[in-house]
């Protein structure tokens, strides 16, 4: 659960599907939460966010083809 406030809040979506980031309560009301779906690669018992996977991957192809581009300009 995470509350409303620590979302992400590049639109991704249609408008229409949007959550609303604002809300109203008494003072020292905690914000809605909302649940966070996270997928996991896991292998020899290790498991690791998909999203930081994907993102180090990206990185190693970005280094490669920047060291591609120098060597064969």
């Amino acid at each position: 659960m995470v509350p409303l406030t620590q979302f992400d809040r590049e639109p991704r979506t249609h408008p229409a599907y949007a959550v609303s980031w604002e809300w109203f309560g008494p003072p020292g009301t905690p914000p809605p939460e909302m649940g966070v779906m996270v997928h996991y690669f896991e292998s020899a018992g290790q498991k690791e966010k998909v999203i930081d996977k994907c993102a180090r991957y990206l990185a190693l192809l970005d280094r490669l083809v920047r060291e591609f581009n120098l060597a064969f300009p």
